[in-house]
């Protein structure tokens, strides 16, 4: 990479800095950097089913050309995504990216009671965010011809804990926030993605929607393909993708509108 590359290359991370510093966020609002949701990093998981993989395990990314990801260690699922949301919130206005809270007031934001119960799932949280290695990957041509560039570690490289008035502080990767930044931000509607609850396949198309413009067209061969894995059958995803996303997406007020042509699906939000 020459000089004036790595000059421009400075630039254009300090200048998506200063301006996710500066949006300005409803306190129901967080900034979803786009390739979280266009990549299956955090995958919808079934409960307790949690898998670990001690090898590099691809991520499929969706609409995006020259990148490929993977990840090791811990699975992270959509419940995650959440809680990276909420650290994003928190850290939104802080140049050195660290966010800073308190265990009730990030519990208070997920929408959980405080039990002994949640912060163990809060702890579990951390392990997994700074302990899960992502590893992206991009291939474009510049003047000294094709390039790949790579990097890896860990969304959040720094965990600090008072453990007595339960006061922690996370240091978001900054590198890796940068490659994230690739493909811009979109905001995302907490209220109505906390109002899905458990239901991790409506979360994670949300997300994704979220990442694109309405109206979002698609087909049903295109949704089998990105979040049909553990459905065997077309007929039976059809079903529980319109009664389990599309239905709950609907009634939340995630998505205003449903479009059906002969072979396409309009999304609108």
């Amino acid at each position: 990479m020459t000089e004036r590359m790595v000059k421009i290359a400075e630039l254009q991370q300090k200048d998506r800095m200063e301006r996710f510093v500066q949006l300005e966020l409803y306190p129901q609002q967080s900034v979803m950097p786009n390739l979280a949701a266009k990549s299956l990093l955090f995958r919808p998981t079934a409960k307790g089913r949690r898998p670990h993989f001690p090898d590099w395990e691809p991520v499929p990314v969706l609409n995006i050309q020259h990148m490929e990801m993977s990840f090791r260690n811990y699975q992270l699922d959509q419940n995650d995504l959440t809680g990276w949301l909420v650290l994003l919130q928190f850290a939104k206005h802080r140049q050195d990216l660290i966010a800073a809270f308190t265990g009730k007031e990030f519990l208070r934001r997920m929408r959980k009671q405080g039990s002994s119960r949640d912060y163990a799932w809060l702890s579990s949280f951390i392990d997994r965010i700074s302990g899960t290695q992502v590893r992206v990957a991009i291939s474009g041509e510049t003047e000294n011809g094709s390039r790949r560039f790579r990097y890896q570690g860990v969304l959040a490289p720094q965990a600090m804990i008072e453990e007595t008035r339960e006061i922690y502080a996370l240091e978001l990767s900054r590198a890796l926030w940068s490659f994230f930044g690739i493909d811009s931000w979109s905001y995302v509607n907490m209220e109505a993605r906390l109002a899905l609850g458990q239901n991790q396949l409506a979360m994670a198309f949300q997300a994704f929607l979220m990442a694109n413009q309405s109206p979002f067209w698609t087909t049903w061969e295109t949704l089998y393909s990105m979040w049909g894995s553990n459905y065997h059958e077309m007929r039976k995803f059809k079903h529980a993708f319109q009664d389990r996303v599309f239905g709950e997406l609907l009634k939340v007020g995630a998505i205003q509108k449903i479009v059906k042509k002969d072979k396409t699906i309009g999304v609108y939000w």
